[in-house]
């Protein structure tokens, strides 16, 4: 397997999704469910952040920095 690209996505909005967790010596941190959907086809990779709120599917956008930047 290689890399082909990194992706740079901005987390900010799935602050209405963070839940309080217990770690193992009793700590508060903060935990929040996501997928990073990434579509191959057609002449261009695409990729989309998922997260529920509720019920709700959200998206949002994520940069797609291809490996040769780099």
């Amino acid at each position: 397997m290689r890399r082909v690209c990194t992706l740079k996505a901005d987390l900010s909005n799935l602050i209405r999704s963070l839940k309080v967790q217990k770690g193992p010596k009793g700590q508060d941190f903060w935990r929040v469910e996501h997928s990073v959907a990434v579509l191959f086809g057609g002449t261009q990779l695409r990729a989309r952040l998922q997260w529920y709120e509720g019920d709700k599917l959200c998206e949002g956008p994520i940069s797609i920095i291809p490996s040769s930047v780099y």
